[in-house]
């Protein structure tokens, strides 16, 4: 039984030149708890290092989405890193499935 009910929180920073987020770790916590979420129940997708490490620290499973910028680094803090959306080494809900139903056993 597949159920997807679920919020979407989009990090502002994807879409921004802004250098700061307002997506801290307490944010975050705040945001989960507040539709009846535990934060260690959320996958967060990012694409900011700042934001994914700061869902980390609020005990959420990050995910970074890499763009051509990001290739070839490091990302402390992190918990997955993908290669953009789609098939291949992007983001897709089955991976997000998986990453679900991994982190529920």
């Amino acid at each position: 039984d597949l159920n997807l009910n679920s919020d979407v929180i989009i990090d502002a920073g994807m879409f921004s030149s802004s250098l700061r987020s307002v997506l801290t770790a307490e944010t975050i916590t705040e945001l989960a708890v507040s539709r009846g979420f535990d934060p260690k129940n959320v996958i967060f997708i990012g694409g900011a290092l700042s934001t994914c490490s700061a869902a980390s620290s609020a005990g959420c499973f990050s995910v970074m989405v890499r763009t051509q910028l990001h290739r070839g680094g490091e990302f402390p803090g992190v918990d997955s890193v993908v290669d953009g959306y789609g098939a291949g080494e992007g983001i897709t809900l089955r991976r997000i499935l998986a990453i679900s139903g991994s982190r529920s056993r």
